[in-house]
């Protein structure tokens, strides 16, 4: 007779959370620890409840998350989703990357040949030879003459050098005079060229490097000359026309 009606009192007990459940609308935890009241007052009486009764609200945990794997292969979907967005980012960035490091590479070979061509062009030097005292210009050298103006627009950078020379023979004031007014004709030719004069600059050492001796007249000839050297020029200027 207990036994019944500690199964009665069960059964009312589970009722009535029943419709406090249907009330207030609580979780699975709930009808997993009702269910577990049932099965146990009717198996086993009041210990067989109680025992039941956790083992179904541990069925009410499992339901309860049972119910929460769809929301959380929703979440990773989405995690999946942002990776795969990240790994599109992150490839987009590496090529990226790869353009640039391309492009420093250019750049640096770039650099590298200006330097050779710069070292190359700062090595010319060009001798324009005259007769025993005289400062006319022959004709092979007036032709000489014209690649280096046309080497003087491509290199803004650099300017011209101009270095009047002269031979034993004569007076030390006559040479000075002589290998000024040699070095001035060079000068005009490539102003006339069309090098900005500004760009153009003369050192007159008249006959004070000359070695040869009075006998040697081949030796003497090669003295007679304006020697033409590029040198980088202190302010950078662009090419223009010859200002007379």
């Amino acid at each position: 007779m207990k036994h019944v009606i500690l199964t009665l009192s069960a059964i009312a007990l589970v009722m009535n959370m029943s419709a406090v459940q249907a009330e207030d609308n609580q979780t699975e935890e709930r009808v997993g620890f009702g269910t577990g009241l049932v099965i146990g007052a009717i198996a086993g009486g009041p210990a067989g409840a109680i025992i039941s009764a956790v083992a179904g609200a541990w069925l009410g945990d499992k339901v309860n998350e049972a119910d929460k794997v769809p929301v959380l292969h929703t979440k990773l979907a989405s995690r999946t989703t942002d990776l795969n967005q990240l790994k599109r980012e992150l490839v987009v960035a590496d090529t990226e990357l790869h353009k640039v490091r391309a492009k420093l590479v250019e750049q640096e070979i770039t650099q590298q040949k200006v330097s050779q061509q710069k070292h190359a062009v700062t090595g010319l030097k060009f001798d324009v030879m005259f007769r025993t005292n005289s400062s006319e210009l022959e004709d092979d050298a007036i032709e000489k003459l014209l690649p280096i103006a046309l080497l003087m627009e491509q290199y803004a950078d650099y300017d011209i050098q101009l270095t009047g020379h002269g031979d034993v023979v004569g007076t030390i004031d006559g040479n000075r005079i002589v290998a000024e007014d040699r070095a001035l004709r060079v000068k005009q030719s490539l102003v006339n060229a069309g090098i900005d004069t500004r760009r153009v600059h003369i050192i007159n050492l008249g006959n004070t490097q000359a070695m040869a001796e009075l006998v040697d007249v081949e030796g003497r000839a090669m003295e007679r000359r304006v020697r033409i050297q590029f040198v980088e020029s202190t302010t950078a200027k662009k090419p223009s026309i010859a200002q007379n």
